[in-house]
């Protein structure tokens, strides 16, 4: 029994086939008759085909190609520079405030850790939040998508 568009078996012999998992005519294009099993779509492998095939990842219960992430290390560097740079702003702000000036090279040390720690932090959430919005929003318009396509590196599996 050969399995058409939508639906899936392990042998033609078996006698019996499975639709496969939504979307299933995207996952499942039926059955290759010279190599004598059940095709997958682009993108899908696997039992079912309800696995993403090497280069494609899940999103919204689809697979998806993988980002081109051939200028990922440039765009990396960037951001570390760009973090560094606002990092020593706003430790040249705190340490020229008026409740830093007289205080004890302990004490200013201790700031500095503490700056440091929550600087990584909020640093971290934010990229987070970004890629988050990326991924579950998707890009709604081609502006958005250039802005944060970066945030797509954090997706890599």
């Amino acid at each position: 029994m050969w399995p058409i568009k939508g639906y899936w078996t392990s042998s033609e012999r078996l006698g019996s086939v499975i639709r496969c998992p939504a979307p299933p005519t995207v996952r499942c294009q039926g059955w290759d008759i010279p190599n004598s099993q059940a095709l997958c779509g682009n993108g899908y492998a696997d039992t079912l085909c309800a696995s993403c095939a090497d280069g494609f990842f899940e999103q919204l219960g689809e697979c998806v190609k993988c980002p081109d992430n051939s200028g990922a290390g440039y765009t990396v560097a960037i951001l570390v520079c760009i973090a560094a740079f606002l990092f020593v702003i706003a430790y040249t702000c705190v340490i020229a405030s008026p409740v830093i000036v007289g205080r004890s090279k302990e004490e200013k040390n201790e700031l500095l850790k503490w700056l440091a720690k929550d600087f990584a932090i909020w640093s971290i959430l934010l990229l987070q939040l970004f890629t988050l919005t990326v991924s579950t929003a998707g890009a709604t318009s081609s502006a958005f998508a250039a802005v944060f396509s970066w945030s797509q590196i954090s997706t890599w599996k």
